[in-house]
């Protein structure tokens, strides 16, 4: 695997790092839409970019070619406060009032059927997938719901996968395999506090593999960007 020296961009504050990551995703879909008509953002969930989707949902863009997927999703009912799906909904609320189409997961069929229906959706994209994926890192280095010392981890054919945790509450998920993350034109992480930030260092000065630092494959994508403040926003 080819490593790729990251690019690491640091600020002052939240506020900060969001005016900055909105800054590139406006560069970002006016250049898809004028290039393809469309662009395609595929958005992880959890309650870190809480805040930054928001804020993104705001932007003066041609919303009505604007498509927005999930990274991934928690195996719940799409109602609860777990739900990655009722969170983009929310937050992106006024950007699909404007005519943002959102592909989410459909979590109301068994998992087995979740994943192939999802699977068939992103296969039908052309290549490269995504314009942009946004992702959050957790403090054990995972990122979507890809996770430490799993067999995903050694390579996966299929676009999407269902994948398991015993360390979050929330145990099955659904995510985009490592390859349909990697096919993407850019990935912006984004990343709130010290502790998760020094992950990312160790994971790319040090020695640690991917099978126990998910995290260090995205080193293998050559237009990836660490977004990083040391203090979350209220």
């Amino acid at each position: 695997m080819d490593i790729f020296t990251p690019k690491f961009s640091h600020h002052e504050d939240e506020q900060v790092m969001i005016n900055s990551l909105k800054t590139s995703l406006y560069n970002i879909a006016e250049d898809a839409i004028y290039s393809t008509g469309t662009c395609r953002i595929a958005v992880a969930g959890g309650n870190t970019p809480k805040l930054l989707y928001k804020e993104l949902s705001k932007l003066t863009l041609d919303w009505q070619n604007i498509e927005l997927y999930q990274v991934d999703e928690r195996f719940t009912d799409i109602n609860s406060i777990d739900s990655n799906q009722k969170m983009l909904r929310e937050q992106f609320l006024e950007a699909i009032d404007k005519g943002a189409e959102f592909f989410p997961i459909n979590i109301k069929a068994t998992i087995e059927e979740t994943v192939t229906a999802y699977n068939t959706e992103i296969s039908l994209l052309d290549s490269p997938l995504f314009d942009l994926v946004i992702l959050g890192v957790g403090t054990d280095g995972h990122f979507a719901s890809i996770f430490p010392n799993a067999d995903y981890l050694k390579g996966d054919t299929e676009f999407v996968i269902h994948t398991t945790t015993n360390v979050h509450a929330i145990h099955d998920r659904i995510s985009l395999s490592i390859s349909s993350i990697l096919n993407s034109k850019n990935i912006y992480a984004y990343i709130t506090g010290e502790e998760k930030y020094s992950i990312i260092e160790e994971t790319f000065y040090g020695q640690q593999k991917a099978a126990a630092y998910p995290v260090k494959v995205l080193f293998a994508h050559p237009d990836v960007v660490f977004f990083y403040c040391a203090d979350q926003a209220e």
